[in-house]
């Protein structure tokens, strides 16, 4: 079972316990390099939207956008200079930490967007 999977699972009641690393650099200052602790995907993705919505806030001017599109989401992390997730689901203490790229986050991450999306 694919990590989507699961969290599809624990979107739906089960708990499934997990770490979420995002590993992020900003621009090509690799001072905007940072990274973030999740507890899980929901977060790890919704991180990723707050950081769209804010940087789109500040590059217009604080004019408040009432309408954001999945697409301009994706471009966003597109243009990222870096992201990527390292995920850790706590099966034991053994577990080790997956490495998934911005692709894989994109196509992760589209139900969460549009889920999240219709709420507004």
């Amino acid at each position: 079972m694919c990590i989507r999977d699961r969290y599809q699972r624990r979107v739906h009641g089960e708990s499934i316990r997990m770490k979420v690393l995002v590993l992020v650099q900003f621009t090509k200052d690799v001072k905007s390099r940072t990274y973030f602790l999740f507890e899980d995907l929901t977060k790890a993705y919704e991180f990723v939207v707050k950081s769209f919505v804010n940087k789109s806030w500040r590059e217009s001017a604080g004019e408040k956008t009432t309408w954001i599109m999945e697409r301009e989401i994706f471009e966003y992390v597109d243009n990222l200079e870096e992201l990527g997730f390292l995920i850790n689901e706590e099966k034991d203490a053994s577990s080790k930490f997956e490495f998934y790229d911005k692709e894989w986050i994109k196509k992760s991450m589209a139900f969460h967007v549009r889920q999240l999306l219709s709420k507004e």
